[in-house]
């Protein structure tokens, strides 16, 4: 396992891969995206598992198509 240097994860990674990472990794790249997007409720614990619950049902829209069409 990496240590400093991500999972690798991004916003063009897709829900697919997001469900494969690490607990660890999902939650860095929704903290990440979030900020990145403007959209800080989904780094919260109640936001966060919206985007696996997302992602399980839509496994190949990427995780920046989710933040951008998400609403706060």
């Amino acid at each position: 396992m990496s240590g400093c240097g991500g999972s690798g994860l991004s916003a063009s990674s897709t829900c697919s891969q997001f469900m494969n990472a690490s607990a660890q990794d999902q939650e860095a790249i929704v903290s990440k995206l979030a900020g990145q997007y403007q959209k800080p409720d989904y780094a919260t614990p109640l936001g966060e598992p919206e985007v696996p619950y997302f992602c399980a049902s839509n496994p190949n829209v990427t995780l920046g198509q989710f933040f951008a069409e998400a609403s706060d």
